[in-house]
């Protein structure tokens, strides 16, 4: 999605009502939110590059977006939600093959989505993209026990977009846990 794409579906659903434009996704089993106003683009999987003594966990190494490289971050490991494995196989069977636009895990494919955050951009690993959905403001609810501690901490209500209960994801939070997980 290019900003300018973005820019008009902000333009059009956001006239008058309280909704938010978000972007859902799934890690692992949790279907969560985004505002659409953190996201510079969603892009399709490509190779990630390991780096050197870096095994944290949070940090899978470096891509190639658009002639520049980015930060690619589990997304799963920065909200506490358990690994099943997908993204390690996503990100070594990309960078071993050498994979181009997509690889295909389990009949799903991940998605990276390159959030412009402070002090640097970063492309985090989702296991699949639904879309972009109006979200209203008014309606989100108290975020249900079920959902991973971690997360729960990230996560400032929970609503309905389209077919799915998703959690919207508190922006600050996610930037701090971002620059946190620079740190790890």
């Amino acid at each position: 999605m290019t900003r300018k794409a973005r820019a008009s579906i902000c333009a059009k659903t956001m006239s008058g009502d309280h909704s938010l434009v978000v972007v859902v996704f799934r890690v692992q089993a949790e279907w969560l939110a985004l505002a659409a106003r953190s996201l510079d683009e969603i892009v399709s999987m490509r190779p990630i590059h390991s780096l050197p003594h870096r095994r944290s966990g949070v940090i899978l190494g470096l891509a190639n977006v658009r002639g520049g490289l980015l930060t690619c971050m589990a997304l799963s490991s920065l909200l506490g939600i358990p690994d099943a494995g997908t993204q390690a196989s996503a990100t070594q069977g990309g960078a071993k093959a050498g994979a181009a636009a997509s690889v295909q895990v389990g009949g799903r494919l991940p998605r990276l989505l390159v959030l412009r955050s402070q002090p640097l951009d970063v492309a985090l690993y989702v296991d699949e993209v639904d879309g972009v959905h109006a979200l209203n403001a008014n309606r989100l609810k108290a975020v249900p026990s079920t959902l991973a501690g971690a997360a729960a901490r990230h996560t400032v209500g929970w609503g309905r977009c389209g077919d799915r209960q998703v959690g919207l994801l508190d922006e600050t939070a996610l930037n701090n846990a971002i620059q946190r997980g620079f740190l790890s």
